[in-house]
This record gives structure tokens, sequence and C-alpha cells, in this order.
């Protein structure tokens, strides 16, 4: 198995890992909300420190590695007609960066004193972001096949380009502004650091949206059996945007205290909020406007797709209206993880050579969306909504695991190279599933 095959499943098991212990977490949280007799948490430092450690790593250690790493890892050099990135040991590094970071973060659940060890974590996923980050670009441009022009490359590839260079200026930043928490508030490092935070999330969950759509439109032009036409106007679009909004965003929350002045209606977030959705909303046409000629079939990775672009296109707004805009990011989160989701049952059999049960895949789907949409109540119940959104959430991650043990152990399917037909174009579905076996046939 070549490394970046290695890195990629090493990713895949990190994100794994890391919902599993911040979903864990949200739902003791609460269970102590709701059932007091059986978990107690009277601290209100402690509840602090679990709402912090819990935002950490669901954006740092779950979105980021599944998103980039993992799928990167997996397809981004196949895609551009690559063996492998140009530095297979940095990759190696970035990615034991990673793990010692969700350590470092996991350990300071069971700790309300966590400004330093909180610290830690975040600069060791900043270097392996940095690190990661410049091997993407490189392979970009020095590695890629020489029959593969930039007008050919799949968006997905292009998606990861770009976010890759917004990360590059995100964990570089975020690395700065750590050390000057360091030596600025000694005496006040966890509000330094929780601080930093809040101005980091946000922008972080923006940027992984790009390879969310990366997902969203390999998905639907594959299963679709159509092209999405003026790319490069989209891709010139995209950049250009998410640099003004990041900038719009950061100049005001980082850089500066005031960016210009406003009165009490119209303020920096709400501006930077309706130019996103704005630029979600063309996103979101380019990839409806597939189904118009080609759409054949609703299977479980259309269904994570169509999901991810509900949370986007209307309960972010709902979201957003009532209680506010910054509470939008939660809704921007979920929907991430649906995308995650719908390119891991896009690719289960390139990456496992295994096939998920698609009555199995149905069922985690709507056993998800039922506890977002409680969670986010976006369909109030009362007191106890969110409560029972996260006994749905805890439910869905045992439908993933019957989902896995089930295709390892049943062979659902037994995948060949190409398992969705005459839409699947990529260099992806030209090599055997599961992929890693390529090296082994070519002996």
């Amino acid at each position: 198995m070549k490394i970046n095959y290695k890195v990629g499943m090493s990713a895949i098991i990190l994100a794994i890992l890391a919902g599993l212990s911040g979903g864990i977490t949200a739902l003791y949280y609460q269970l102590n909300e709701f059932l007091p007799l059986l978990f107690q948490i009277h601290d209100k430092t402690a509840t602090i420190n679990i709402f912090q450690t819990h935002a950490r790593m669901m954006v740092f250690f779950v979105l980021q590695p599944a998103l980039m790493v993992a799928f990167g890892s997996w397809f981004f050099p196949v895609l551009i007609g690559s063996r492998n990135f140009a530095f297979p040991l940095v990759n190696i590094l970035s990615i034991i960066l990673l793990w010692t970071g969700f350590f470092f973060n996991f350990f300071s659940f069971f700790n309300s004193e966590t400004g330093l060890m909180s610290l830690i974590s975040l600069v060791f996923w900043s270097i392996g972001a940095v690190l990661f980050s410049i091997n993407v670009l490189v392979t970009f441009i020095n590695n890629r096949g020489q029959d593969i022009k930039y007008y050919s490359i799949p968006l997905f590839a292009w998606m990861h380009v770009i976010s890759a260079s917004f990360l590059l200026g995100v964990g570089s930043i975020l690395l700065g502004i750590l050390t000057r928490d360091y030596f600025n508030y000694n005496m006040q490092l966890d509000w330094a650091i929780s601080q930093t935070v809040k101005n980091f999330v946000f922008p972080m969950v923006v940027v992984l949206i790009l390879p969310s759509f990366g997902i969203l439109f390999h998905i639907f032009q594959t299963i679709s059996e159509n092209r999405i036409k003026s790319d490069k106007i989209l891709l010139i679009g995209i950049t250009t945007a998410f640099s003004l909004l990041l900038f719009l965003f950061w100049n005001k929350s980082i850089f500066t205290e005031v960016y210009f002045q406003t009165d009490s209606f119209v303020n920096i977030e709400t501006i930077f909020a309706v130019g996103l959705y704005g630029l979600i909303c063309v996103l979101s046409i380019f990839a409806l406007n597939l189904f118009k000629t080609g759409l054949k079939n609703i299977s479980t990775p259309m269904l994570w797709s169509l999901g991810c672009l509900f949370l986007l296109l209307f309960a972010w707004p709902y979201k957003g209206l009532i209680q506010g805009i910054n509470q939008i990011h939660s809704t921007l989160t979920y929907a991430i993880i649906l995308s995650i989701f719908a390119g891991f049952y896009f690719w289960m059999g390139k990456i496992f050579g295994k096939q998920y049960s698609e009555s199995m895949g149905i069922s985690h789907f709507v056993i998800t969306m039922i506890g977002i949409v409680l969670t986010l109540k976006i369909i109030p119940l009362g007191r106890n909504t969110v409560f029972w959104g996260d006994i749905f959430m805890g439910l869905s991650i045992f439908v993933f695991q019957g989902v896995i043990i089930n295709a390892i152990f049943y062979n659902v399917v037994k995948p060949v190279a190409n398992y969705w037909g005459k839409g699947a174009i990529t260099n992806e579905w030209k090599l055997p599933s599961p992929m890693f076996t390529a090296n082994k046939q070519n002996r």
C-alpha cells in the first residue's frame, strides 16, 4: 500500500475517533442536563471547557482531517495524474502531528484548566495543516501528469487546491496568534485561547465548505452522467469571493476591533453571512443544474449530498434569523459532516473494496437527519428538543458501525473497478477496487 493510502486511512480513523469522542461528550452533557441523578456537572468552568473542547475536536480533528487529509490523500494525486504526493514523508509527518494534536485536545476534556494543553494541541494542528497544504500545492504544480491539462482536472481536485491555499494562510496566522497568546497572556491563557478559537472556528468552517462542494460536484457529475459547464468561471468566482469574505471577516475579528461604522441593524457578521450565503446559492445552482438531464437514481451518496444542500440553503438561514448570526456555524458544521458521509459512501468500494447495504445507508441518513433537525431546533419540541436530537445522533453512530460491520463480514457487493456506470470517467475509476491493489496487479 502506498504511503498516501496509509496516510488517508489513518486520517479516516482519526476523524472517526475524534467524532466519537466529541459526540459522546455532547451526549454526556445533554444527559447531565436532563438526567441529573445519573450525571452531575456543577462546575461552570468545566461546562465551558466541554463546549470549547468539543468545538476544537469537531472542526480541527474531524472535519479537516476527513475532508482534506483522508479524501485528499486517497484521490487528489490520482485525479491529477500523479503517482503520489510530491513529499510523501511530509505527508507522514503531517498526519503524526494531527494525531498528536488530537491526543492533547482529547485529554483536555478531563481538565478544566486546559489553556496550555489546548494551545499545544492547536500548535500541532497548525503545523500539520501547513505542511499538508504545501504538499498539495507543490504536488499540483510539479507532479501533475504530463497529459493532464489544467482545464481537464476535476472540480474535486481544484477545490482541494483552493482550500489548501486558504488553509496555508489559516494555519500560519493561527500559529502566529497562538505564539502571541502564550507570551502575552500567560496569566490568562485559557481566556486568550478561547478568544483565538472563537475567531478561527467560523472561518475554518467556511474554508472547509470548498472541499465539501468538491465532493458534491464529483458525486452529482458521476451519478447523473452530466458535466458542469463554465467551470473556469466558477473556479475564478469561488477564489475571488472566498478571498474577499475571509479578508472581510478577519480584518474585523483579528487585525482590528472595528472595520467600519454601521448601525445596529447591519454589522460585519451580517454582511459576511449574506455574502457567504450568496456564494453557497451559486454553488448549489451549479450542482442542482446537473439534475436537469442526467439524474438516474437517488442512491445513498446522493441522499447525503442533498441533505447537505438542504442544510446550507434552508436550515442555515433559518437558524441565523431565529437564533442569531453567531449561531449559524453549527449548521455549517453539520452540512460539512453530511458531505463527508456522502464521499465515504461514494468511494467506500475504492477505499475498502467492500460495498455498503443500500437500505442500511439510507437508514443511517434518515436517523442522522432527524438528529440534526432536532439538535438545531429546526423543529422545536420544547425543552427536550436538543436532548432527543443528541439521542438520535448517538443512535446514528451505532447504525454507521453496523454499515461497516455488514460490509466487511457479509460482502454486500464485490465492487468492480467502476461501479457507478457511464458517468464515472475520472481516473480513480480506472483503478481496481480497492485502489491500493493496483500496485500488486502491476508487479
